[in-house]
């Protein structure tokens, strides 16, 4: 979190108030408990992440999911400080986009997004931004999410 904040103030990513800035601190440290239990399922041992696909997708997810949509709905913004992303929306953005991938190979193609209108809103408005369009539409989003050494790389 703390490269993520360098890199918001580098480049004009962070928000000006102390209250959003309490806010982007607060979704950082959410997005980021999501990320660890991701990668401690990607990397965990085959027999282990084959056997523990179905309480990572019914369990796991939810509850992060579950928090980051609410947050959405109590906020009342596009994004998750104000209606400009900030630096957690990017985190957010690249988890959301890997665990899409994710549920084509684990969850039957059904996007473990489909509950959450909150979210789905904020990944299908971030995917527009013309920037990040663009990288989605290149090569370098092809390549693996993962090292080879994960039982999940994406790809």
């Amino acid at each position: 979190n703390a490269c993520l904040m360098y890199l918001g103030r580098k480049f004009n990513l962070n928000p000006k108030t102390d209250e959003e800035l309490s806010k982007m601190e607060q979704c950082l440290a959410e997005v980021m408990d999501l990320r660890n239990n991701a990668v401690r399922h990607y990397y965990s041992p085959p027999d282990v992440f084959n056997s523990g696909i179905k309480e990572f997708v019914e369990q796991t997810i939810p509850k992060s999911y579950s928090k980051l949509d609410d947050w959405l709905a109590q906020q009342k913004t596009t994004f998750l400080v104000n209606n400009n992303p900030t630096v957690p929306d990017f985190h957010l953005f690249e988890l959301i986009d890997q665990l899409e991938t994710y549920s084509e190979v684990h969850n039957e193609n059904v996007s473990l997004l489909k509950p959450y209108s909150n979210l789905q809103n904020f990944y299908q408005t971030f995917q527009k931004i013309p920037e990040l369009a663009t990288y989605l539409q290149s090569d370098l989003h092809k390549l693996p999410i993962n090292n080879p050494h994960a039982s999940f790389t994406g790809k």
